[in-house]
Formats: C-alpha cells, sequence, structure tokens
C-alpha cells in the first residue's frame, strides 16, 4: 500500500506492508492527501535493499559513491537521490526479530517509558531519527524549516512558543487548546515557511507528568480511555521516577 501526504508545500509518500507502516499511517493521517501526487521524498519498506558496491564505513554508516546506508538493530535504510531529483529511502525493518509473544509484548510496553509496544517504539525512532531530518534537507528546498516550537492558531492570527525542552511549551499550548479555543498545529517541532506561516505537523505529542500537573481536564483527557495497566504503570513510574520520568505519546487528535 501507498500513501500521499503534505507537510507545508512538500509532497511525501510512504509505501510497504508490515506493522511498522501501519503505526506510521496512523501518525501521519492529519496530513494524508487522498489523491496521487508529485512527491519529493518517497518512504519505500521493503524486504531487499541491495548492498553497497563500494563504500567508506564509520560505525554503522556506510557512504558510496551517491548511496549512504544506516544499519540499526531493528531498521536499515539506505538514501540515494534518484534521476528526477527525488529522495528515495529504502527501508527494511526486521520484524521477525520482534515477534514475541502477546505476554513479552506486555512486559515490554509496561516497562516502557510511553507505554510503547516494540513496533510503536520503532515508528517513534523512524519519527525522530529518521524523517524528522530527511524531511529538514527538503523542506529547505521548499522555502520552509522546522521550529523548536509549539505551535498554535486561532482564526487567522498563530503563535509559536519557542523555548527550550523543559520549560512548559507544550504545558502552555495545551492550556491554550483545551481552555481558550486555540487550534493545535504542532508540539516540539513547529515547521513555518518564508512568508511567515505557520503549518500543521503530524508528529505525536508527548506529555510528561509535569504537563498534567495542576491541570485536571488535562489529566482527565490523557487517562479517560486508558487501561487499568496503563494507569498502574504511569503511577509505578511517577513514584519511582517523578513527573520527569514519565510521559505517554499520543495524536492531537487522541
Amino acid at each position: 500500500m501507498k500513501k500521499y501526504y503534505k507537510l507545508a508545500l512538500l509532497n511525501f509518500s510512504i509505501e510497504g506492508s508490515n506493522s511498522i507502516v501501519d503505526s506510521l499511517f496512523d501518525e501521519f493521517s492529519s496530513i494524508e492527501i487522498k489523491d496521487k501526487c508529485n512527491t519529493s521524498i518517497d518512504f519505500i519498506f521493503t524486504t531487499d535493499i541491495q548492498p553497497l558496491e563500494k563504500f567508506v564505513q564509520v560505525e554503522n554508516i556506510l557512504i558510496g559513491q551517491n548511496k549512504f546506508q544506516i544499519n540499526n538493530r531493528a531498521l536499515q535504510y539506505q538514501v540515494y537521490i534518484d534521476e528526477q531529483k527525488k529522495l528515495k529511502v529504502l527501508l527494511r525493518y526486521k520484524e521477525k526479530i520482534y515477534n514475541r509473544s502477546i505476554l513479552r509484548n506486555k512486559i515490554y510496553q509496561f516497562k516502557n517509558f510511553n507505554y510503547l509496544t516494540p513496533v510503536e517504539t520503532h515508528a517513534k525512532n523512524f519519527m525522530y531519527n529518521i524523517f524528522d531530518y530527511l524531511s529538514a534537507v527538503k523542506l529547505v528546498e521548499h522555502d520552509a524549516c522546522y521550529l523548536h516550537a509549539s505551535t498554535l492558531k486561532n482564526n487567522d492570527k498563530c503563535i509559536a512558543l519557542m523555548a527550550w525542552g523543559g520549560v512548559g511549551k507544550t504545558t502552555a499550548m495545551l492550556k491554550l487548546v483545551l481552555e481558550d479555543e486555540w487550534k493545535y498545529l504542532s508540539d516540539d517541532l513547529g515547521l513555518i515557511d518564508k512568508n511567515g506561516y505557520l503549518w500543521r505537523t503530524p508528529k505525536h505529542m508527548q506529555i510528561y507528568a509535569y504537563n498534567i500537573m495542576g491541570q485536571p481536564l488535562l489529566e482527565k483527557n490523557l487517562m479517560a480511555d486508558r487501561s487499568p495497566l496503563d494507569k498502574l504503570s504511569w503511577h509505578i513510574r511517577l513514584l519511582k521516577n517523578g513527573p520527569k520520568g514519565v510521559r505517554r505519546r499520543v495524536s492531537a487528535e487522541e
């Protein structure tokens, strides 16, 4: 299956059929384009990546004449530019390694910082370790770039809350969305073009325990449909590691 997406003026596609692709389809759903379009980046999940013939290796990075490849434990990927100046990204997800029993997956999820399954963890790593930097390269060609900011809109006005991590961007943004009728655009990575317009970005939010302290409405919404095991994991990590030691990764829509 292949789906198309629009990130500011950058079009890209994701193609493949495995559990991590399903997770990515869900994450990118807010910027999906229903019709086929010309793209600047194609992410193609495949079971076969042809080895580089000549390369220089630096740790897990293989650098060829017109390609480079990175070999991680769960995700191997190869990047090159085709004859149409399009960025092609071939990815091989080693899914068989992570075909665990239901019990082992539940134990992994219970102990996970974000209460994520192994597949959800690898999808998250794709977003942070692959998609962010490759899309940033192509966004520059379309006169846009990322901001370290939470961004919102209210009718025809937008704001970007820019600050270091842990200062309160997410907390302030969520309070404005839930209580003052602002509309969510992004958390952590905002997206701005050369004309000063802010754009919607699809990446899930990471809400820490300190984000909901003193925010009963936010806490109610975050915890509303979570399982007893999920809530137990949250409270154990909160007691053990404090308010910066537990978080949940959720979509803006959720």
